[in-house]
């Protein structure tokens, strides 16, 4: 998977040539969010099985997950 800099790099690219490309926008957004998925989760305690389901269940497809509060 490309980093989030690397896909910002394109985009600019894409931009500047005007050869856009759809789902630029989506990749660059799941690259972002991982890396910082990735930085929280390894600054943090383990979590427990229920808060782990909890925080998976807000990347469950809309009108598919958990009601989380």
């Amino acid at each position: 998977m490309p980093t989030a800099r690397s896909l910002a790099a394109r985009k600019a690219a894409q931009t500047r040539w005007s050869t856009p490309d759809p789902n630029i926008d989506r990749d660059l957004a799941a690259a972002k969010i991982a890396g910082y998925v990735k930085k929280v989760v390894a600054d943090s305690p383990p979590l427990t099985e229920e808060q782990r389901a909890r925080i998976a269940s807000l990347l469950a497809p809309v009108g598919g997950g958990h009601d989380v509060a």
